[in-house]
Order: C-alpha cells, then sequence, then structure tokens
C-alpha cells in the first residue's frame, strides 16, 4: 500500500513539472564522494519554447549543504531578468553540482531551483556514493591503421550497477598491454611521467591537448599536468592486437579500481582494385592492385611485399601466379574467393575470432576479392571508327586502305 502511495506522488509530481513549463536537464545525478577530487555536475534549466528559455531566470538552492553544494552560473543578462523579476541579480538557468561528502557512504541530497517570476519550483535528487568498479565505454574494438584516433571514456558504476553522471577532474592511468599471445608480456603506461608510447608497439596513447577533438577543460588541466583524465584518445600504429586498461588514481580506492580488459584490433583499410566480382576465362589472368587509405591519403602497396600477400580459397579453381604475386590466372570453372593476407595479423585474426565466437557483430574478415571462372558463352565484335567503339550490330561500312581497331568480347 505505502508503495502505490508513493508512486502516486511520485506521478503527480511528475505531472506538476509538466504543467510548470520548466525542467532540468537531468531528473538524478550520482556523483563520487569527495575522496580526493571535488567532482561536479551541471545543471540546466528548461524552458518549452526559446522565448520561454531566454527568459528563464533561476534561483538554486540545496537541501543539505554538507553533502552537496550548488553554485549558479550567470551568464551576461543574469542581472536584466532579475532585475524584471525582482530577484536582485542572484539568478541563473545553470547551476554547478559538487559532492562535497567526504563519507563513503550513499547520501542525498535535493536540489531545488525557484523560478522568480512565476515562483514555480523544479527539483533533482544528487545521490553520492563510493565507485564500486569502473568500466570502459568504446564505439568500436577495430581501430584503422593510421587513422583518426578513437575516444574510450572510463564509466563508474556503484554498488547496484548505476552509472555515476561525472568523473570529470578524476585522474586515470591508462595502459595498453601486450595480448597473452605475444612473446613480451610487458605493458606501456600514460602516467605522469610518459606520454609517448614506442614506435613497435601497436597502439598509442594520445592527450586531447594535442588534436582537434573538443573535451572539457578540466581534462586538458589534467593533461598539461602530466595525468590523463576519463577521456583519452587512441590510434592504430601498425595492424596487430593489444589490450587497453585504464586504473583509477586515488588514495582512498589505491590499486583496486581497474577496468577489464578491452581487446582491440588494429587493421588496415585496405582497397583492392578491381572491387567488383571478376570473371575469367580458363587459363586467362588478372592483376589485382592494392591501396591503403589513410586519414589524408591513399598509399598504394606493392607487390611482392614483406607484409602483405594474395591466396586463394581454392587453387583448384583460380590461383596466383608464382611470377607475379598480383596477378591471378583462371584454372577450371567454378568460383573462389582470392585473400589478401596480412602476415602481422594472421594469428591475430585467428586469436580475435576465437575470443569473440560468440559475438558474430565482433568479427573480421581480411580483404577479398570474388572470381568467376567461367566458359564463354558467346563472343562478340568491336570496331573503333572516328575514335568511338561500335557493335557489330549492324554491317559497318570501312573505308579501304585505313586501319582500324578491332576488340573481341567474351560474354
Amino acid at each position: 500500500m505505502l508503495i502505490k502511495i508513493y508512486a502516486i506522488i511520485f506521478l503527480l509530481y511528475q505531472l506538476l513539472q509538466t504543467l510548470n513549463g520548466y525542467k532540468l536537464n537531468v531528473p538524478r545525478v550520482l556523483l563520487p564522494f569527495h575522496s580526493s577530487k571535488l567532482i561536479s555536475f551541471t545543471l540546466e534549466a528548461k524552458g518549452d519554447s526559446e522565448n520561454q528559455q531566454q527568459d528563464l531566470c533561476f534561483v538554486w538552492s540545496t537541501s543539505k549543504p554538507d553533502i552537496v553544494t550548488i553554485t549558479p552560473i550567470y551568464d551576461q543578462n543574469a542581472d536584466a531578468r532579475a532585475s524584471n523579476g525582482g530577484g536582485g541579480g542572484v539568478c541563473s538557468s545553470k547551476a554547478i553540482v559538487s559532492a562535497v561528502s567526504k563519507h563513503a557512504q550513499r547520501l542525498t541530497s535535493i536540489i531545488l531551483a525557484k523560478e522568480i517570476k512565476t515562483d514555480k519550483i523544479i527539483r533533482c535528487d544528487v545521490i553520492v556514493d563510493q565507485i564500486s568498479s569502473v568500466r570502459i565505454r568504446h564505439t568500436t574494438t577495430h581501430l584503422f591503421l593510421e587513422d583518426s584516433p578513437e575516444c574510450f571514456t572510463v564509466e563508474a558504476l556503484d554498488a547496484e550497477g548505476n552509472t555515476f553522471s561525472s568523473l570529470e577532474g578524476l585522474p586515470f592511468e591508462w595502459s595498453i598491454i601486450n595480448d597473452a599471445s605475444s612473446s613480451s608480456s610487458s605493458s606501456i603506461s600514460m602516467s605522469s611521467n610518459q606520454s609517448e608510447l614506442d614506435s613497435r608497439n601497436v597502439l598509442r596513447i594520445s592527450k586531447f591537448i594535442h588534436s582537434e577533438y573538443q573535451v572539457t577543460e578540466t581534462i586538458k588541466q589534467l593533461e598539461r599536468d602530466g595525468q590523463s583524465g576519463h577521456k583519452i584518445l587512441i590510434e592504430g600504429l601498425k595492424t596487430g592486437t593489444a589490450n587497453v586498461q585504464a586504473k583509477l588514481i586515488d588514495s582512498f580506492y589505491k590499486d583496486t579500481l581497474k577496468t577489464p580488459l578491452v581487446h582491440l584490433l588494429v587493421v588496415a583499410n585496405i582497397l583492392l582494385d578491381p572491387i567488383y566480382p571478376v570473371y575469367l576465362l580458363p587459363g586467362s589472368l588478372i592483376n589485382y592492385s592494392v591501396y591503403l587509405i589513410k586519414q589524408t591519403s591513399i598509399e598504394k602497396i606493392n607487390l611482392p611485399s614483406t607484409q602483405y600477400y594474395f591466396e586463394s580459397n581454392n587453387a583448384s579453381v583460380a590461383t596466383i601466379v608464382a611470377s607475379e604475386p598480383s596477378t591471378i590466372v583462371g584454372v577450371e570453372v567454378g568460383s573462389t574467393e582470392i585473400v589478401l593476407i596480412d602476415r602481422n595479423m594472421k594469428d591475430e585474426l585467428k586469436l580475435f575470432a576465437r575470443l569473440h565466437a560468440n559475438q558474430p557483430n565482433m568479427s573480421i574478415a581480411p580483404p577479398t576479392a570474388l572470381v568467376h571462372v567461367v566458359q564463354p558463352d558467346h563472343l562478340e565484335f568491336l570496331i573503333r571508327i572516328n575514335g568511338i567503339w561500335q557493335e557489330n550490330r549492324s554491317p559497318w561500312i570501312l573505308e579501304s586502305g585505313k586501319e582500324y581497331e578491332l576488340m573481341i568480347l567474351a560474354y
């Protein structure tokens, strides 16, 4: 019965919020307690219309200032709006919520925002708790060689599995760790005394201050101080696999808060030419070109290569010419795939497939070309007259004593 009453009260409150025409960007905020760094989150009041948004003028308060503080953010028009509403220049539409409690226990506070013209109130619940676990959020585990870096972000969770609203200001140590299958088991970290990775490694951790990517000033300041924040950029240096891990640097948590390893695969963004399925006659040849697509350029890879080579899935249908490693010859009627093998990735791709056997969307295949070996059905003649190729659908009228170029097409 008590649960039903609370549910009704909550629904009535949400209805009043809607009728007010004002709302906050989030109804609830979860912040880590103040162990070594003060963590904050920005609340923003919004109106239903653009005109209403421009006229917003709120006074902010917190029910428990010993747990959570609130600091309004004033814009250049705040004083004028406050004067019209009688607020005397003490209002804003944004405020910074900071968790000041230094107790490692779950505590709550209520933030109230009062619109001074209408006296309408909107609220936000702020929960302060200790971090129970961390993990890395990412959009992909496949990185292209020498391409734009990918952003990786640490998320923190409480004991109930809820995600913290902000980790701004917390320093993290990011590490690139070799695979267990690698001959080396060492790891390379980006901490206060090391910001560049050895070029022999598969991945490189980059700083936001050295890139054109947008990030908060808090993270930029951490990087200027020789540390890293909860967001980082990672780019591929060479094809291969590696693991990434982040650890929270905090005296309270010590070394207990580490993210699970994230397995990353760096592959070359390869384009084979021709890109369309090829039809060959038995004994006929076709030459393939290989291009490496980089962030700002396209580079042709010449074969033979110390890193790349072609392989046929069915050599009885089509095979690679021994003296010309980029040339394919048709053998007998059938279809097969010609695969471009990266010597650096041959074993890694098999390992990656085993690690993600239950995740089909995580699989990745090497560049392939489809080859059909067929017998011709009919022939067609073309002739070049005045620079234009003409079919033999009508009688050709040729000038005596003049040479013409003929082309035979097999279908």
